[in-house]
């Protein structure tokens, strides 16, 4: 039974309406078998991830309200837009600050700003520069 401390990450078989192509799989979902799975993931008490592409399915599912982020993805057919739904808030903290940024230039952008600032308080005084670690670390509590 899940507590909501769980993770769950679904990948299901795309909705055919979806698919450039036709059955790729010997075992596949038709429409009803994605609403009840969808209605099932909804339900459940902990953070849920679904994979997929967008779909009426979906998009009228009780997924539709979920946080959603797109991306490109390469697939058979070529490329496509893959989506990812979440029912929980876009995390205030990243466990790993290399993937702070939507996307390359974003993170170059920001790496290169921390390595600039990283520079100017190595130049600084110890104590200046605890002083203004001190300051940074008051902000951080604040929020």
């Amino acid at each position: 039974m899940l507590t909501g401390s769980e993770f769950v990450y679904v990948d299901p078989p795309c909705v055919m309406d979806s698919r450039r192509g036709g059955k790729l799989y010997r075992h596949e979902y038709d429409d009803a078998d994605n609403v009840r799975l969808l209605d099932v993931l909804a339900g459940l008490p902990c953070a849920v991830m679904v994979s997929g592409y967008s779909s009426t399915i979906y998009d009228s599912s009780p997924l539709a309200s979920w946080r959603t982020i797109d991306f490109d993805e390469m697939t058979r057919g070529g490329i496509a837009i893959e989506r990812l739904w979440m029912n929980y808030p876009e995390p205030a903290e990243l466990h790993d600050m290399r993937y702070l940024g939507s996307n390359f230039r974003e993170r170059e952008r920001i790496k290169r700003k921390k390595a600039r600032w990283q520079e100017k308080l190595a130049k600084l005084d110890p104590l200046e520069r605890a002083a203004i670690m001190e300051c940074l670390g008051e902000l951080e509590a604040a929020e």
